[in-house]
């Protein structure tokens, strides 16, 4: 992890993983596939939610080494890289 203070236990992001697949697989059982091939996303710092190896992840597309990386710290560089992805969802609306 950085020292930049936003620091996430491996227990939190093992739960957050752990809930967007799931949330993932519910997606796709109810409403179909949304997932494109990772050759399609975008290069531009968008977050995205990443798919391989039956786990997903938010990630980012890290121009300094060109890999995709972990957007909750940008450390964090994945082999093997994501083989699809979808746009996060839209936030809740505010109340």
């Amino acid at each position: 992890m950085s020292g930049s203070g936003n620091m996430v236990s491996e227990e939190v992001e093992a739960e957050v993983s752990a809930a967007l697949t799931q949330m993932v697989a519910d997606e796709r059982r109810h409403a179909g596939s949304q997932w494109r091939p990772i050759a399609t996303a975008p290069k531009d710092g968008t977050p995205i939610l990443g798919w391989w190896a039956g786990e997903c992840m938010i990630v980012d597309w890290c121009i300094f080494v060109e890999r995709w990386s972990s957007s909750h710290d940008g450390e964090d560089m994945f082999s093997p890289e994501p083989t699809h992805w979808m746009p996060l969802p839209e936030g809740p609306e505010e109340v």
